[in-house]
């Protein structure tokens, strides 16, 4: 196993039996965080699926937060 770093987050590579859910803020970091995504995106998932939702409105993240943690 080996590591993976993208912008500067480390991931350990090792297959994790649970799925990650990936929250993106597009507009943070005066869109940064948009331009992350996708590497992001794809460092994680030689550690499992990957499911990515972008945050549209104010309350988005504790309610997608919310949904993945009961399904």
């Amino acid at each position: 196993m080996r590591d993976i770093t993208v912008s500067g987050i480390t991931f350990s590579e090792q297959p994790l039996d649970k799925r990650i859910v990936l929250l993106v803020n597009p507009v943070a970091g005066r869109g940064g965080a948009l331009r992350r995504a996708e590497a992001v995106q794809l460092a994680l998932a030689s550690l499992g699926t990957v499911e990515r939702y972008d945050t549209r409105a104010p309350g988005d993240e504790a309610r997608i937060a919310r949904c993945a943690v009961v399904s």
